[in-house]
């Protein structure tokens, strides 16, 4: 998976969440996506608990 230049605006490693919720580091995400915890940053965010399962 590709990801410049790791500050979370380009989307480019914009990936689907498939279970879990995301601790969002973005400025690409609007509130709405971030609080329906459907797509994770790879660069710049992380899981919020334990497990999350993503589609690659």
């Amino acid at each position: 998976m590709r990801s410049v230049p790791l500050y979370g605006r380009c989307g480019t490693c914009e990936v689907n969440v498939l279970e879990g919720e995301v601790e969002h580091g973005d400025s690409f995400l609007s509130d709405s996506e971030r609080s329906e915890h459907h797509s994770i940053l790879t660069c710049v965010s992380r899981a919020k608990a334990e497990k999350l399962r993503i589609k690659l």
